[in-house]
């Protein structure tokens, strides 16, 4: 997976060393990025699905479906394990991220 890395955050700050621009991830990239990530959480890795829809460009939700004895896994305690998730995915830009039943 190469995900465009090109805003290099040594070349793009602001001044106070914070970037002014984000890296950019296409849909398959995300979908690819967001599967890797769950399968590697799940005891059931071939009930994994992961779908992503452009809502508008470059704004995206992804819907993740594991089996459901693995939900728990994907959500964690006071749901840390998702939300690590959500936060990770803010760095790509407007990205929701739902765990289907």
């Amino acid at each position: 997976m190469n995900i465009d890395n090109s805003n290099n955050l040594e070349n793009h700050t602001n001044g106070r060393g914070t970037s002014s621009s984000r890296p950019t991830i296409n849909q398959e990239q995300l979908q690819k990025l967001v599967a890797f990530i769950t399968t590697n959480l799940v005891t059931q890795k071939d009930k994994v699905e992961v779908s992503v829809m452009e809502d508008i460009p470059g704004a995206y939700t992804v819907y993740i479906k594991v089996a459901p004895e693995d939900k728990g896994r994907i959500i964690g305690k006071n749901g840390n394990t998702i939300n690590a998730l959500r936060t990770l995915m803010k760095v790509f830009g407007r990205i929701i991220v739902i765990v289907q039943d």
